[in-house]
């Protein structure tokens, strides 16, 4: 299955405040009620956030926690989830998020693609999940 948080909204940047407040409330109406739906989910086991090859630019679900205007929290109840994919899907994770997915999807064993744009941020974030999925395997998770 493939969402485009797009979908419905202008494709023409807008230009003025009030368009580009207008943009940003279609948008987390959009999110909010594809988190809403994923939330329904409480067995699904694989997130595939990946834009398909050739597709063109699009915003995908914005994965932050609530204090940087995101809506991570939401998906608590996912605690089957063991493999989320980020390819391609602008993301711009914290370590905070890295821990929190950890921490809350305890099966939480593959964490793939560009967490974040910048690459020095990007390889911190990349060891920190090397270093969560190691102290699970210590641990004896899955």
């Amino acid at each position: 299955m493939y969402m485009d948080l797009t979908t419905n909204i202008s494709t023409t940047k807008p230009s003025t405040p009030l368009e580009k407040a207008r943009f940003r409330k279609r948008q987390l109406l959009a999110q909010d009620h594809i988190l809403r739906q994923l939330t329904r989910l409480v067995q699904l086991e694989v997130l595939n956030m990946a834009r398909p090859a050739g597709w063109c630019q699009t915003k995908t679900l914005d994965l932050r926690m609530r204090e940087r205007d995101g809506q991570l929290e939401k998906l608590s109840v996912l605690k089957s989830l063991y493999y989320i994919n980020f390819h391609d899907a602008n993301q711009e994770l914290s370590k905070s998020e890295i821990n929190w997915m950890f921490d809350n999807w305890p099966r939480l064993s593959f964490v793939m693609g560009q967490l974040h744009p910048r690459a020095d941020t990007r390889q911190e974030l990349e060891a920190l999940v090397h270093e969560r999925k190691a102290l699970k395997k210590r641990k004896g998770g899955v």
